[in-house]
């Protein structure tokens, strides 16, 4: 590998290395940025974009079968990375280093994953109402069964919502709806304090990255709108997601739904 370095402070912005006359440009951690160039324009890349792709939101994954998520970069050098396993850096979120060699060999630091057709979210509208009560209940009767027993998830998911009034409340909650192709894949909301009160995913789109467009695009409605801070009450099945975007749990909570107790995680979020 060959340095790269800034004219102006002899700083390192990252290097370049050539496999077969091809060129690829890489960080000052080892990870690519491009591969695939010639010579000056993997220079040039490495150039622009080497140090502040430090600042950027990269992709993980602990192996090749595992999903990719986001991490930010927090200390990087030629030996090594420390990454915040969130979608910020912040106190409490977990971190990780990576040797350059383990990125380089393995492949599991990239800065854009290779990922199928993104949900598109848009604003619930009065026809979302049925799709979305459906899909209510078979997130809880198939994804949260996992960590909930039957008569726990047989009193969350009571079939007997009037789906009238379902589309009214979706309709005055400020609810995101996320879609694949023609087809309703998870719906959330958030109100004017930052507190989101759904977040549910079809299960027929699994791993599909809609959970995370969903608090992705909430999380950035918030921050446009001068929100501080974002709360949520999250079930154990969907704990793990936001402590990835960096809630942290305040409190376990046991609610009463119809009668049988559940449990679930008062969770914050105090956006930078």
């Amino acid at each position: 590998m060959q340095e790269i370095r800034r004219e102006s402070d002899d700083e390192l912005c990252g290097f370049i290395t050539e496999v077969h006359g091809q060129w690829s440009a890489l960080t000052i951690f080892g990870a690519p940025l491009a591969r695939g160039l010639d010579r000056a324009h993997a220079e040039a890349l490495v150039t622009s974009t080497g140090l502040t792709s430090l600042s950027e939101r990269w992709h993980y994954r602990a192996s090749a079968d595992d999903d990719w998520q986001t991490v930010v970069v927090v200390e990087a050098s030629p030996r090594s990375v420390t990454l915040a396993l969130g979608y910020y850096s912040m106190p409490g979120v977990e971190t990780l280093t990576l040797s350059s060699e383990q990125i380089i060999s393995d492949g599991l630091l990239v800065r854009e994953p290779p990922r199928p057709d993104p949900a598109v979210v848009r604003p619930f509208r009065e026809g979302d109402g049925p799709a979305t009560l459906d899909l209510f209940h078979r997130a809880i009767r198939q994804t949260a069964a996992r960590d909930y027993s039957p008569e726990q998830v047989a009193a969350w998911a009571a079939s007997n919502a009037d789906v009238t009034l379902w589309t009214a409340r979706r309709a005055s909650a400020r609810t995101f709806v996320a879609q694949l192709d023609s087809d309703v894949a998870g719906f959330t909301d958030v109100d004017d304090t930052g507190y989101v009160d759904m977040l549910y995913v079809d299960p027929r789109f699994a791993r599909r990255r809609v959970a995370t467009a969903l608090l992705e695009h909430v999380l950035t409605w918030a921050q446009e709108h001068g929100v501080r801070a974002m709360s949520a009450d999250v079930s154990i099945t969907a704990r793990p997601l936001f402590e990835r975007f960096g809630f942290v749990v305040v409190r376990e909570q046991h609610p009463v739904r119809n009668g049988v107790e559940l449990t679930n995680f008062h969770m914050h979020m105090t956006l930078p």
